[in-house]
């Protein structure tokens, strides 16, 4: 009976995918790559409309988060039938491309992160939210890709909620460039093991998420 096999870690498939397509990157520089639907400025007008309404739709739910058993349900079911439509119309998906996407656990991880967001900051904007997310589906994107369940990570969690509090901080026309360059500075530090004593909330709840990543992956074992 033949072992069943299993996937090399990341440390090595990651190496050896960069190696193998970079490889066939500049062997096929003469062949035309595949090309993809041309749209019309009409349908792309259509498309950014089908965008506006989903992301509407999701900042209206992340402002109001559900807090029993059936207004979870609610939730969940409204998010979905707003990305079937946004799917169906903007990305041309098929109920084949739906059902793959919607059975491998990315709605179970989309709620959880909205869940724990609010229980880390009470006061996270939707919009936060959403940015945030982003980050969170390319991930369990590429936890299907190399064969791994779809599951939210402590780690997870917190690198895609460093992206709104530090892009956003340091964007704020009302925070000075002096404070930015200082912050800065301290965040460098805290990013690679130093122990910082933050200077105002933002700074705390930064410092936290780093520590949640800690958590995950020791120092010691991920340098």
């Amino acid at each position: 009976m033949t072992a069943p096999t299993r996937n090399p870690p990341v440390s090595v498939l990651v190496p050896d995918l960069l190696r193998r397509f970079t490889a066939q990157w500049w062997e096929d520089q003469s062949t035309p790559g595949p090309s993809g639907p041309s749209l019309t400025a009409r349908e792309q007008t259509a498309n950014e409309g089908h965008l506006e309404r989903f992301v509407a739709a999701l900042t209206s739910e992340f402002q109001h988060a559900p807090r029993t058993p059936s207004e979870r349900e609610g939730t969940q079911e409204r998010i979905l039938k707003a990305f079937a439509v946004f799917a169906r119309g903007a990305l041309r998906f098929e109920d084949r491309h739906l059902d793959l996407l919607l059975t491998r656990g990315f709605t179970q991880s989309a709620v959880q992160f909205t869940q724990m967001a609010r229980r880390f900051d009470s006061e996270v904007s939707g919009a936060d939210i959403f940015q945030a997310s982003r980050n969170v589906w390319t991930m369990n994107g590429l936890q299907v890709l190399l064969g791994l369940p779809v599951r939210l990570t402590p780690a997870m969690f917190a690198y895609s909620m460093l992206y709104p509090y530090t892009d956003n901080y340091l964007d704020d026309p009302a925070v000075s460039s002096e404070t930015k360059v200082a912050f800065s500075r301290r965040f460098a530090d805290r990013l690679t093991g130093d122990r910082i004593e933050p200077t105002n909330a933002q700074e705390r709840r930064i410092c936290d998420l780093v520590a949640m990543i800690e958590g995950q992956y020791d120092r010691t074992q991920y340098p």
